[in-house]
């Protein structure tokens, strides 16, 4: 580009434009040079970024099949889906059932007498609603004293019903009644309502009689199992057929219903398929990326990387080498391998699925096809089973790692301070862990087990029967284990009343007391599990044992372990890492803060970072110098003009003194 004063070789005649543009295209050689390593390096970069893309999307296809619960999900077909539909967990047995549904599970359905308006009055009041021994106080008042205000306070109570308004009557004479459904089906959810002095007719007995207008009597499901017949208060069960869910939505006794459960092979082999072929399509791209053409000399952009071979490698070791730690049982089919389920790589590198053989390996034996993809833990003891592990976690082989277990972890619990040799003599209200349970009055021991443990969800305690002697007591325990538990109990009715109570009393008991008011309950808290793991400290957490080692490189750091052992003893269990866990641990190294996708892509934007520096600082160097070489040549133009004009002045003195002397 001329500068601001150029004259353009005006009087010498140079063609200053040319020269300095030819001069400035050599100077700028080490910017194109420049420039050109910027642009490999942002194609190197969206190279790994995408690479990088297709790496996350397999370390997921890998942690899915690195699930072992995955190959052993069952699934469950009916033969009457309208009548009766059907799921299944993994613990499901494959086999084939015949079902008739006699009744479905029916809720307690009351009304009122009618009224002409939705905001007829109601008068005051208090209307006891009672469901599963709970009962609720609905107060009637100024505030809510209509047919619809009542409505609404009942659905505010959370009394265990709902409460609706029907008309009865047509749209110019309506008839409007109160329904009350109970939350729940079957008949021990009755509703016991009790209007007091509202006025409304809508009280109802327990067994139903005396119900105003009985709507829809409570009723349970009646099922038959061949010639087994089953009553529940649900129409979802799931505790007659192990692992299955039945979802009953009518009934027809006259219909038997085929239900068929077997091994769900196919999400397990969409999953592995899934798996495959982002593996594929990750060793094609490598492929790409590291490609030469001999004949015409092409390369890829990410030919000769060392980090990239050494993905590649790794990724073919781990699907190629068998899995260690998985034990060869004679006359058994062994799955150690994913050769050995029809998983074999071609000449090109790429995995093969023979679906034949991989269909026949999950129908015949999916666990076991699991334990070759994902993470697994194989005890001598039905005691002792895998939590979780971590990277850091190093595969057993087939030795196996010896866990130690040298105290049991137990439960706390608390007995009550006096026995309980005969019936309720009145209604008592334990209060468990802050949670109500109901008793009734003439329930025996067995009763009131059976109410607490109902509500154990809720309060978290369990309950059952200590007997010393002819006396029996109430014991009471967390459902969790260990020493972090802790469970306080006590009573509306004092154990010095005269009649039979439950034994607890009206003095909170808990693990600072567990004395009473009667002053001889006793308990015990809840204790960890105590041991080892390979020999290596472990710290317990109920039952949950946890290795602790030293050293940051032990094989065991990050392995936990559920010990349920109701003694102390020793342990033999190999820890093996399937084929799924390997490489999802291994993409999840590599793509994590500090990984080679992480610090390769921080090189390499350093990197153009650094050349866009270099390439601005050297315009400017090329910019400044093709500007003094301009103001050189304007110099040098103005001083030849100088010099032209000197010299004309002198050729016309010159030529005038000539023509003078003649």
């Amino acid at each position: 580009m001329p500068g601001t004063m150029s004259i353009s070789g005006l009087s010498s005649g140079l063609q200053t434009d040319t020269i300095i543009s030819k001069y400035m295209e050599i100077a700028r050689r080490p910017q194109q040079t420049l420039t050109d390593q910027k642009t490999k390096a942002q194609q190197q970069l969206a190279a790994w970024q995408d690479l990088n893309t297709r790496v996350l999307a397999l370390q997921t296809k890998s942690a899915s099949i690195a699930s072992v619960a995955g190959f052993q999900t069952k699934t469950a077909t009916s033969s009457q889906p309208d009548i009766l539909d059907v799921t299944a967990s993994s613990s499901a047995t494959a086999g084939t059932y015949y079902v008739t549904v006699n009744n479905t599970a029916k809720s307690h359905q009351i009304a009122s007498q009618t009224f002409s308006g939705l905001d007829s009055a109601v008068s005051a009041g208090t209307i006891r609603i009672t469901v599963d021994s709970t009962s609720v106080d609905i107060n009637v008042d100024s505030s809510n004293n209509t047919l619809v205000g009542v409505k609404d306070a009942i659905n505010k109570a959370n009394a265990g019903v709902s409460a609706s308004v029907v008309n009865q009557g047509t749209a110019s004479n309506p008839q409007y009644s109160l329904i009350l459904t109970s939350n729940q089906t079957g008949t021990e959810h009755k509703m016991i309502v009790d209007a007091g002095t509202t006025g409304l007719q809508i009280n109802s007995g327990q067994d139903g009689n005396g119900d105003r207008t009985l709507v829809q009597a409570a009723g349970d499901a009646e099922i038959m199992l061949g010639s087994l017949k089953f009553t529940r208060s649900s129409n979802s069960i799931s505790d007659i057929i192990p692992g299955v869910t039945l979802n009953l939505s009518d009934s027809d006794p006259a219909k038997m219903i085929k239900i068929d459960v077997s091994q769900d092979t196919q999400s397990a082999k969409t999953a592995i398929q899934g798996f495959v072929d982002q593996y594929n399509d990750i060793m094609k791209t490598i492929k790409n990326l590291t490609m030469y053409d001999t004949q015409t000399g092409d390369t890829g952009i990410l030919l000769g990387n060392y980090e990239l071979q050494s993905l590649e490698m790794d990724l073919e070791s781990a699907v190629t080498n068998s899995v260690p730690g998985i034990p060869i049982q004679k006359g058994k089919q062994t799955y150690n391998a994913l050769s050995s389920v029809g998983i074999t790589t071609g000449t090109d590198g790429l995995l093969v699925i023979d679906d034949a053989q991989l269909s026949a390996a999950l129908q015949s034996n999916a666990a076991d096809v699991g334990k070759l993809f994902g993470t697994t833990l194989q005890s001598d003891s039905p005691y002792v089973s895998l939590v979780s592990s971590t990277s850091d976690t190093k595969e057993s082989g087939v030795k196996g790692y010896g866990i130690s277990i040298t105290q049991s972890a137990t439960r706390t619990m608390i007995q009550a301070g006096k026995a309980m040799n005969d019936a309720l003599a009145a209604d008592e209200i334990l209060t468990l862990n802050d949670k109500q349970v109901n008793l009734k009055a003439g329930w025996n021991l067995t009763d009131v087990i059976n109410e607490i443990n109902k509500h154990s969800i809720d309060t978290s305690v369990s309950a059952y029967e200590t007997i010393d002697g002819a006396d029996h007591y109430l014991t009471l325990r967390t459902l969790q284990y260990g020493s972090a538990r802790d469970l306080t109990a006590i009573s509306n009715t004092s154990v010095f009343g005269g009649g039979a109570t439950s034994g607890i009393g009206n003095i909170k008991v808990s693990l600072a007391s567990f004395s009473g008011e009667s002053g001889y309950g006793t308990g015990a808290a809840g204790l960890d599990v105590v041991g080892t793991i390979n020999g290596e400290k472990a710290t317990g957490k109920g039952q949950v044992l946890t290795a602790a080692p030293e050293s940051a490189t032990s094989p065991v750091k990050g392995l936990q372990v559920l010990a349920t052992n109701p003694t102390a003893g020793d342990v033999n269990a190999t820890f093996i890492k399937g084929v799924g866990t390997r490489i999802k641990e291994l993409l999840t190294k590599m793509t994590g803060s500090g990984g080679l996708f992480t610090n390769t892509e921080n090189s390499l934007n350093s990197r153009i970072d650094a050349t866009t520096k270099d390439i601005s600082d050297m315009e400017e160097r090329l910019q400044a110098q093709q500007d003094r070489m301009y103001q050189q040549f304007n110099d040098m133009e103005s001083k030849l003009a100088s010099l032209q004009q000197q010299s004309d002045y002198l050729t016309t003195q010159l030529s005038s003194l000539t023509t003078n002397n003649n």
